[in-house]
């Protein structure tokens, strides 16, 4: 079985009905309110995943590198925080924020590796000059 399938049927298996009666989890009401938020954490976590593929062109490793480690605590703690104050929801919101923070940050770091490639003359793929 291949890992997609195995993690397809998880998420069929955890989303399903108990009896014919229940509705599927992450379809009620209480759950349906976090769904924007979700979908906010997942275009934020693109973002970041964008501005560190431009990194990764402009072959700043190190900056990777010292980003991943400031963002890990930067996700992690606000969820948990979030989490123990206010339950799911908290936890929802409280990752989406901080993946907010994450995608700026991560552009802010692009910018700036950017920027000194410019200024010390190195090339910067995908550039054309002249």
């Amino acid at each position: 079985m291949s890992p997609g399938r195995s993690c397809s049927t998880l998420a069929i298996c955890r989303t399903a009905p108990l009896s014919p009666g229940d509705e599927p989890i992450g379809v009620g009401g209480a759950d349906r309110r976090r769904h924007g938020f979700i979908g906010l954490g997942f275009a934020f976590s693109a973002l970041a995943g964008t501005a560190k593929a431009g990194l990764r062109a402009l072959r700043a490793a190190p900056e990777v590198l010292e980003l991943s480690l400031v963002i890990v605590p930067l996700v992690f703690v606000p969820g948990l925080v979030g989490a123990a104050l206010w339950g799911t929801h908290g936890f929802v919101v409280s990752t989406a924020v901080a993946l907010a923070v994450y995608g700026l940050l991560s552009y802010v770091v692009l910018f700036r590796v950017a920027g000194h490639a410019r200024q010390s003359g190195r090339p910067i793929p995908g550039h054309l000059s002249g």
